[in-house]
C-alpha cells in the first residue's frame, strides 16, 4: 500500500519508510534498465529515453526485469545513460523468482 511508504516524523516532515525506499529504488532501477534497453536496442539517443522510461518503469514485472538484466549483461560496461546512477550502483538484486 502506498500509504505504508511514507512516514511522518515528529517534526512534521515526511520521509520514505524502509518499504518506501525499497519501492523507490526498485522503480528507479526499472527506469534505468528500460532507458539502457532503449538506447542499446531501439537506437534512441540517450537524451530522448527519459520520458519513455517514465511511462514504463512502474509496469515492468519481475520476469521482464530478469530478461532486461540478461539482455543488457550488466557485468560489462554499459552505454551512457542520461543519468549518473546505473542499475548496478543501486545495490538492488533482482527480485527472487517464485
Amino acid at each position: 500500500r502506498s500509504e505504508d511508504h511514507i512516514e511522518r516524523q515528529p517534526s512534521g516532515e515526511l520521509r520514505l519508510s524502509e518499504s518506501g525506499f525499497g519501492e523507490a529504488s526498485r522503480i528507479t532501477r526499472n527506469h534505468r534498465l528500460w532507458e539502457l534497453y532503449l538506447i542499446k536496442y531501439a537506437d534512441i539517443a540517450p537524451n530522448h529515453v527519459d520520458r519513455d522510461a517514465d511511462m514504463v518503469e512502474h509496469l515492468l514485472g519481475a520476469e521482464i526485469v530478469h530478461q532486461l538484466e540478461a539482455e543488457l549483461d550488466l557485468s560489462k560496461p554499459i552505454i551512457d545513460s542520461p543519468h549518473t546512477i546505473m542499475p548496478t550502483e543501486l545495490g538492488l538484486q533482482s527480485e527472487p523468482s517464485a
